[in-house]
């Protein structure tokens, strides 16, 4: 994101689009929230930037896969939507929602939003899962879910899942070392194993260190391999002691966190499992 200019009071889209303010910005990309300029109503967008590359690098098909990706999910109304995609000579925009409430670690870590708040947890732990289950019904694995990439109201009942630019449409995969260390799974992380792996198990185990971050406001590990002391012992003694999660979320969070991805509860069983649980804390 270096290389890219500053786009701040920049129209684009022939002057229908005006870039306002940057938001964020990644290893790839630069985030501009931005105004409408022809719509009677005031109407606010999410802008993500991108250099274009020569077509045949890997980021530029990296490009085209996430773009790919995240239009074929994004009509569900757990997914930030996609207006347009704008390809210019040197630059392209991606137009979607803008969402004033926030990332999902601002409220879970900062703001300690669901501490205490069972109900307001599992409505938005319910509305992450029915955003991923819809992602595999249609061959979408994320491959990077973590509370950053997940954007929610700023009372914290709704979420948006976003940022597909680790994405993948295959269901078994021998990319190693994708995503946030912290969040992938020991299969992904492949440091005790280069076999391949599926990803919707590594997605199911993301899910499991978001649920625990949006209880605890803290990691369980730094990552899921034996030369990290902490996971290490979590896989001796099998408990969060010393952690606020209540015994029914330990047993959950336990069916989540297995080794072997073929004994981890499924996407559904997940959703059964929260509704029955009466308290995370």
């Amino acid at each position: 994101s270096t290389l890219l200019p500053d786009f701040t009071g920049y129209a684009i889209d022939n002057n229908s689009i005006l870039l306002t303010k940057r938001l964020s910005s990644g290893s790839f990309g630069v985030v501009y929230r931005a105004v409408s300029l022809k719509s009677r109503l005031v109407k606010e967008y999410a802008v993500k930037c991108l250099l274009n590359l020569d077509p045949d690098t890997p980021r530029s098909e990296a490009l085209v896969r996430e773009v790919a990706l995240h239009v074929t999910v994004s009509d569900h109304p757990g997914i930030v939507t996609i207006h347009d995609v704008v390809e210019g000579e040197k630059f392209s925009f991606i137009v979607m929602d803008y969402c004033p409430g926030g990332d999902l670690f601002q409220a879970s870590v900062a703001r300690r939003l669901f501490r205490w708040n069972d109900d307001l947890l599992k409505q938005a732990f319910m509305n992450i899962i029915d955003a991923v289950e819809e992602c595999h019904r249609r061959g979408v694995y994320h491959r990077d879910l973590k509370p950053d990439n997940i954007l929610i109201s700023k009372d914290g009942k709704q979420t948006w899942l976003t940022d597909f630019g680790l994405g993948t449409f295959d269901m078994i995969s021998n990319e190693h070392h994708v995503g946030t260390p912290s969040y992938m799974s020991p299969e992904c992380l492949g440091k005790d194993s280069r076999e391949a792996y599926l990803t919707a198990h590594n997605d199911i185990w993301s899910l499991g260190i978001i649920l625990f971050v949006m209880i605890s406001g803290e990691m369980p590990w730094r990552r899921a391999q034996n030369d990290d002391s902490v996971y290490r012992d979590f896989r001796r003694w099998r408990t969060f002691s010393g952690h606020p999660v209540s015994t029914e979320a330990e047993t959950l969070l336990l069916r989540i966190f297995t080794q072997d991805p073929t004994r981890r509860i499924s996407l559904a069983r997940l959703r059964e499992e929260i509704v029955k649980i009466k308290t995370f804390f």
